[in-house]
């Protein structure tokens, strides 16, 4: 059964200390962001993070423990955003409905729309671990708000696990033995070209863009770029030395000193055991947008047994 989520329900849950990043709800982990307010109604089944800012701004992420699921991730989200969310069971869901993409946790689906009369912006994620499901309701003032929040609520979602996994804290930096290993990222796509005139096909454009970083414990990294577009490839290659210089990771080519800084932004375990790194560079302000736009999502395989 999906319980009522209410936002005034918080005046009577049990406030606990910012700094505990995993918190657990039965056999349900999750990692809880920096400045973030953790609340608890012990023995309800639920909990709630709230962050706030000076200019009344809010943001609620709400978990529950896992509930049965029906098999069908439709009919279950279904289920709890009328139930759950809109409380009426004759509740209009939102129009569309997308799966989960690009997050380190567990598949699903989640959507979202204003409910309340405008006056809330609520996102439903339907996080899909086998016999059940994890709802994960996003409440917000408006788009802007949820938007801006945006790299936050997915570390959150992409950390929940269900026992016998364990949520990892949020990390706000990393360091040099975080980074060891191989990081891939790469970038792809094809554009097709018609006659303006005749209709008829004109060609088609590829291009595509990969970048490999290989860190060792010492600190020391190579890097390696292939790309193509327009028919020409381009390789380039270079090695030197990492460091770190505030919410920086630079990468300091050696011997020519250039220098390649990144924000960081993110570093996410996921369920198999790969590490997704995600990088801003210097250049661009860190904001969701450009963060959606210009970041750089570095994958690591497994460490292989």
């Amino acid at each position: 059964m999906c319980r009522p989520i209410r936002a005034a329900a918080l005046l009577f849950m049990l406030t606990l200390a910012s700094f505990a990043q995993v918190q657990k709800i039965d056999n349900l982990s999750f990692a809880v962001p920096d400045g973030w307010k953790y609340e608890y109604t012990p023995g309800a089944g639920q909990a709630d993070m709230v962050w706030t800012n000076a200019n009344g701004a809010f943001c609620i992420i709400v978990l529950t423990k896992p509930v049965t699921s029906s098999g069908d991730v439709e009919k279950d989200f279904a289920v709890t955003w009328r139930m759950g969310v809109e409380q009426n069971p004759q509740a209009t869901l939102p129009t569309s409905l997308y799966d989960i993409r690009g997050m380190m946790g567990y598949p699903g689906k989640f959507s979202g729309s204003k409910i309340d009369h405008g006056s809330k912006y609520v996102f439903l994620y339907v996080l899909e671990t086998g016999k059940s499901f994890v709802p994960v309701v996003v409440i917000a003032p408006n788009a802007i708000v949820h938007d801006a929040l945006h790299e936050t609520v997915r570390a959150v979602i992409g950390s929940i696990r269900v026992a016998p996994l364990v949520a990892l804290p949020i990390k706000g930096s990393v360091s040099t033995a975080d980074l060891v290993g191989d990081w891939k990222y790469g970038d792809a796509s094809v554009v097709s070209y018609v006659n303006s005139t005749s209709g008829n096909y004109a060609g088609t454009s590829t291009t595509f863009t990969g970048e490999f970083y290989t860190i060792t414990p010492d600190g020391r990294y190579t890097y390696n770029f292939q790309g193509m577009t327009g028919g020409h490839i381009v390789r380039e290659k270079s090695a030197g030395a990492l460091e770190f210089a505030g919410e920086f990771i630079v990468f300091h080519e050696i011997p020519s000193n250039k220098l390649k800084r990144y924000h960081f932004i993110a570093y996410e375990q996921g369920l198999g055991g790969g590490t997704l790194l995600t990088l801003l560079p210097e250049s661009y302000e860190v904001n969701s947008t450009n963060i959606a736009t210009y970041a750089s999502r570095f994958a690591r395989e497994p460490v292989k047994k």
